[in-house]
């Protein structure tokens, strides 16, 4: 008897395929650029070193993020300053000289990106990101009302800068200078995974990712200096400089790690292992284990990785991502486990009938055919920490939390049913 199959999985059905969300879209739009091929040139160049940094630092999931450039010719080159009048795409112009900073003219920023990244693209979601590269060197990067500014300078420094930038955006990271020299006085401590206030120290939002050797806090040494003495700093030993931890300088705000992309400066003094203050070098340009979390829980909360389920006449299949460690997939037929087919991803109903009947299953009735498929190196990586943060409630942030509430199975397992009549 031949079977139709029907889906019950809310995605895109085209046909017989079944197409999901699997990247989260970063778009880059120029602005003060006169010509197109200066533009793609230096951005190309940009897009080559991000997608690199995140490819040795995230291995295959680095695919879980699509880099797409657009150009829009200005009349002029430059960004408008308070007096240089410049014709520009956007209307980018910087409005404070003693913080410069690029600012839409009236226009909300975010909605105005939308609607440009519409233009190019089928459909936007929460999934999509923005960027506009400013052809002016002279203007300090920011973040502003969900859209990254991005000045020209070498793309080196760009892909630093771009990172740091999209760990606001994309991983809801917050700076970790605030941790380092007097400008962390008297700052409240913000709610994100990678900084909290000293109250916090022994249930800080990383707790389950220090190791049991580690000293909390972990800069525990008080270090003086100035003319009398009358400054203090707190330094940690040197030997735990590569380990998560609870670093300071300030005293009042903690981080997890003083090798920080989202610090952006060197980390200070420390304590070498002959019982002597030594200045670090610079940071590298590397995440540190509570930024790698926290990319990879967007890549894996934002995105599928189940790019399509579909059927032939005789065939229910899975086209799968790509995953560091595979996968492993279970086959349920009427809720009973077939062992036999283990991590096949593409089984053939009237090659395992005999299976079936062998299992009290009769395969010319109508079935409901389940694939638990989960993500194995996920699985292995994603650890179950019982510290909570107060935001965790809101809405938009919950997805991105629950692993810090103790629920990591949502980010690394997916199910999937047919049911075939």
């Amino acid at each position: 008897m031949k079977k139709s199959l029907f889906f019950v999985f809310i995605v895109f059905i085209v046909n017989t395929t079944v197409v999901a969300n699997t990247t989260m879209s970063i778009h880059f739009f120029s602005e003060g650029f006169r010509e197109e091929l200066e533009y793609q040139s230096l951005i190309s160049d940009v897009i080559a070193g991000a997608t690199e940094f995140l490819k040795s630092e995230l291995d295959s999931y680095h695919r879980r993020f699509a880099f797409l450039p657009h150009f829009i010719a200005s009349r002029d080159s430059g960004i408008s300053w308070p007096d240089v009048k410049n014709e520009t795409a956007l209307g980018v112009a910087v409005t404070k000289q003693s913080w410069p900073y690029p600012a839409f003219q009236d226009k909300n920023k975010l909605e105005y990106m939308k609607q440009l990244a519409g233009q190019v693209s089928s459909s936007i979601t929460d999934n999509d990101f923005f960027v506009v590269v400013l052809n002016d060197e002279n203007v300090s990067e920011c973040r502003s009302n969900g859209v990254v500014f991005l000045r020209r300078s070498h793309p080196a420094n760009m892909v630093f800068q771009l990172i740091h930038e999209l760990g606001h955006q994309i991983a809801e990271l917050a700076d970790a200078y605030r941790a380092f020299g007097p400008v962390g006085a008297g700052i409240n401590a913000m709610l994100a995974i990678n900084i909290a206030g000293r109250e916090q120290v022994g249930n800080l939002p990383w707790q389950a990712l220090i190791p049991e050797n580690v000293p909390v806090p972990t800069s525990n040494i008080p270090y003086f200096y100035g003319e009398d003495q009358e400054y203090m700093f707190f330094i940690p030993e040197e030997s735990y400089l590569e380990e998560v931890g609870a670093f300071t300088e300030n005293g009042n705000l903690i981080i997890p790690s003083p090798f920080s992309i989202m610090a952006v400066r060197d980390y200070g003094l420390v304590l070498n292992a002959t019982g002597e203050v030594v200045v670090t070098g610079g940071n590298p340009l590397q995440f540190n284990a509570v930024e790698k979390h926290a990319w990879l829980i967007q890549a894996l909360a934002r995105t599928n990785f189940v790019r399509r389920q579909y059927q032939t006449e005789t065939t229910v299949g899975l086209d799968l991502l790509p995953a560091p460690d595979g996968y492993e997939i279970k086959w349920f037929f009427n809720g009973r486990y077939i062992s036999w087919i283990d991590d096949k991803r593409e089984v053939n109903i009237q090659d395992i009938a005999w299976i079936l009947e062998m299992n009290g299953i009769d395969a010319e009735q109508p079935l409901q055919v389940e694939a638990v498929i989960v993500d194995k190196y996920a699985q292995g990586y994603l650890v179950y920490n019982p510290y909570n943060l107060e935001w965790a409630s809101e809405p938009h942030k919950a997805a991105y939390y629950a692993l810090f509430r103790g629920e990591p199975e949502q980010f690394y397992q997916k199910e999937l049913i047919w049911v075939l009549q």
